[in-house]
């Protein structure tokens, strides 16, 4: 359960509505997290990309932009305010910040991610917050419940991606690059997903993501908001790794511990560890989560989650492997995101990531996992991520938001 913390702000309301600009197809953000990952060009904070994609944020008015193929598509996301006045670094800090009487607007970069939180200092007049929304060369597609005949059929869809938006360009798609244009893929540029919403308490609801014409709108349960244990502070998603379902899969053997590695973000307790795998042995396959710190390859302190069963042809499906007790997470510090395996037969999906980037230690022990201080290395970035909660005096209390996602 979410701690109650940060007491000493009982009176404000935090809204976080655009978190996880990320590349799914490439490489981490090179940038400098700690400190000032951003280049000042006139007036404007920018963060270059992979993939010839850009983020902007105004020093003008806290209004972010999210370029994609050298800003043929892009889209640009704004809170509407009549202040006038600047956008500036906080000090020692990644954030970017706009102050109001009655809020605050912090921006700034996470690990293949971006956050845009609001926090309020009251409660909000009305359960809707809305966004301006400002797009070119983009159609946006709506994603509804799967229907009971897709469900039977095998088909899967995450709560976080009902309701939510993928977009995609508005023509194009395949790869130009042989002519001189650009690699578009399958054409899809971003993923907006479904908003969830936490309270101090631990009480969390799904957010209603709404985009129409010009405007971007969240709308919150009313009696949520009514009996709310303030501050409203973080919503699952927040998290850090590989949330993409890779397109290869990697078999695990037999008392295999396998991962790769990803940065944590800010200080935080790690919730769980979730894992895209298939399992086509014609038995059950168990398997679980080992976090483990990169420094020494040492296994974390409660860093064992619980046992998984994976079901004989049941298709490619997220998995989640839950921590009894949340082991901590210090921020700008890499772990090996990992599953251990009883048996031979769980495939694990995965892209090519960066070098050493994947961990696999092929002696270890389903039981009792043990550090993997004799894993070799590979290219392999697994389709693993944990979700977590923020935490540490200096962390201001969030809410989740819809996810942009570059694709």
């Amino acid at each position: 359960m979410i701690k109650q913390i940060y007491y000493w702000i009982k009176s404000k309301l935090v809204w976080l509505f655009l978190s996880g600009v990320a590349i799914a197809s490439g490489g981490a953000i090179e940038m400098d997290r700690q400190v000032n990952p951003y280049e000042k060009i006139e007036n404007r904070f920018e963060i270059q990309l992979p993939e010839k994609a850009r983020i902007a944020i105004s020093e003008n008015k806290p209004e972010l932009y999210l370029g994609k193929w050298d800003d043929e598509c892009f889209v640009k996301v704004s809170y509407p305010t009549t202040k006038k006045g600047k956008v500036k670094r906080k000090p020692l800090t990644n954030k970017l910040e706009w102050v109001e009487k009655d809020k605050k607007i912090h921006m700034y970069p996470l690990e293949n991610g971006f956050e845009y939180e609001i926090i309020l200092n009251e409660k909000p007049a009305n359960n809707i917050i809305t966004l301006g929304l400002e797009t070119q060369g983009l159609v946006f597609y709506y994603q509804p419940e799967l229907t009971q005949e897709e469900i039977d059929e095998g088909c899967f869809r995450p709560e976080n991606v009902i309701g939510s938006y993928a977009v995609y360009h508005e023509s194009k798609q395949g790869d130009y690059s042989q002519m001189g244009g650009k690699n578009y893929k399958a054409g899809k540029a971003f993923h907006i997903y479904r908003p969830k919403i936490i309270d101090n308490a631990g009480i969390e609801v799904w957010g209603k993501l709404n985009i129409i014409d010009n405007l971007l709108t969240v709308e919150i349960p009313q009696d949520f908001l009514d009996n709310a244990v303030y501050p409203i502070r973080r919503a699952a998603g927040l998290e850090f790794g590989y949330t993409t379902n890779g397109g290869s899969g990697d078999i695990m053997g037999m008392n295999h511990l396998d991962g790769s590695v990803f940065e944590a973000p800010v200080n935080a307790t790690a919730d769980n560890i979730k894992v895209y795998v298939d399992n086509d042995t014609g038995f059950t396959r168990r398997f679980k989560a080992v976090l483990v710190l990169h420094s020494n390859l040492n296994i974390v302190d409660d860093g064992v989650g619980s046992i998984v069963e994976k079901a004989d042809s049941s298709g490619e499906t997220l998995e989640t492997s839950t921590f009894g007790t949340p082991p901590s997470l210090t921020a700008n510090t890499n772990y090996v995101l990992s599953f251990v395996s009883q048996y031979y037969g769980i495939e694990i999906q995965y892209d090519t990531g960066d070098a050493d980037q994947g961990h696999h230690d092929t002696s270890n022990d389903y039981g009792t996992p043990t550090n993997p201080t004799d894993a070799s290395h590979s290219t392999i970035k697994y389709s693993i991520y944990c979700t977590y909660t923020a935490g540490g005096a200096e962390e201001e209390p969030t809410i989740t938001p819809p996810v942009i996602r570059f694709e």
